[in-house]
């Protein structure tokens, strides 16, 4: 293929390489963790550094420890009118207990404590921290209340949450607020971490273009979707982890291998094992979102399902799509010429990631 041909898709796919983040930092979506002791619930609360008010987008990766202590008071007086926590039908007031980082990924946490004026058995909040800067934001949250741990995930158009007292929710262990809203907002919340995850796509759009069989393409997709399957519910149960920086790098060397195999077109297919053995390494990196959240154990199994049942819909939302594109191209060279210059695309985002991934894992 003339070099020229190339300029277009290879052009697109440095785009959008650059315009996605190398490493996992947080973006729009943030945690907070609540554990209560007596009067007093300790709220962390982790997120991108730059969200802070009057920092401004100029600042964004620049904020250091000074520019935190320094931004102390304004930074309680942000949260204090942006997070409502009220118990026994009082609001409670916020003091900062502790600043933690940014570190070097931007993401900063902050510990506050809400004092409330009686012990703490059912609690109510809302959250509009990021309402000014994003319009998108997702705050996974987890809350531990007399043996009770809950999950709930807000947003713009969901800020509140609600936990009644134990006797209220009828002595259950999960408490009824969570029941039949936490697997739905894991599902959307899957459905969008795969719908912003391009290199996962880009995974997967280049198993499409090796070809192939009905049975065949959905075979290897199956395997893919086990395997990250296996590899997430490992992860998020912490039963066996791996560090996100590695990580990251394996799924961008895994796009310059697709691309690279429709460059070569062998005759021998490999998809079967290594998309099955690239889907555990995607696995792994689904299931960094959940592992911070702050669950564990038996309460991760209803967001767990939602979460993963959202990223199998989000990858069919595009791949089904994709693919009947790439089957009504014409056949011949027109369409040799696309799927060829799509794989260059693929190779030149994969070696940009993985070369930008691996000066972050090495400290180049």
């Amino acid at each position: 293929m003339k070099p020229a041909t190339l300029t277009l898709p290879a052009a697109l796919a440095l785009c959008l390489a650059t315009a996605t983040p190398a490493a996992a930092h947080l973006g729009a979506l943030s945690y907070s963790q609540l554990s209560v002791e007596g009067s007093h619930i300790f709220y962390r609360l982790r997120f991108a550094a730059h969200l802070i008010p009057g920092t401004g987008p100029a600042m964004e990766g620049k904020l250091v420890r000074a520019d935190i202590l320094r931004l102390e008071a304004s930074v309680l007086e942000w949260l204090a009118g942006a997070i409502r926590i009220d118990s026994g039908g009082k609001p409670c007031s916020p003091v900062v207990a502790d600043t933690i980082g940014p570190d070097a990924n931007d993401d900063l946490e902050l510990v506050l404590d809400f004092s409330c004026q009686k012990p703490v058995d059912g609690m109510s909040m809302v959250f509009s921290a990021f309402d000014d800067q994003l319009a998108d934001y997702q705050n996974l949250v987890s809350v531990e209340l007399g043996g009770r741990k809950l999950a709930f995930v807000l947003s713009p158009t969901s800020p509140r949450l609600q936990i009644p007292p134990a006797a209220a929710a009828g002595g259950s262990p999960t408490g009824r607020p969570a029941s039949g809203r936490t697997t739905g907002d894991f599902f959307l919340l899957g459905v969008g971490h795969i719908l912003g995850g391009y290199d996962h796509l880009l995974f997967l759009l280049g198993l499409l273009l090796l070809g192939g069989s009905w049975s065949r393409l959905a075979a290897v997709v199956t395997a893919f979707t086990v395997a990250h399957s296996l590899t997430l519910a490992l992860a998020a149960l912490g039963l066996f982890r791996l560090p996100a920086e590695p990580v990251e790098l394996l799924i961008a060397l895994s796009i310059v291998w697709v691309g690279s195999e429709k460059l070569r077109q062998t005759a021998r297919d490999r998809r079967l094992p290594l998309s099955f053995g690239f889907g555990l390494v995607h696995g792994f990196a689904f299931a960094g979102l959940l592992g911070r959240s702050g669950l564990e154990g038996g309460e991760l199994a209803a967001p767990l399902l939602g979460f993963n049942l959202g990223v199998e819909a989000g990858q069919a939302l595009v791949l089904v799509p994709v693919l009947v594109v790439l089957r009504l191209i014409a056949a011949g060279r027109i369409r040799d010429t696309i799927e060829r210059g799509l794989a260059w695309a693929l190779v030149t985002a994969g070696v940009f990631w993985a070369s930008e991934r691996a000066a972050a894992l090495f400290g180049l």
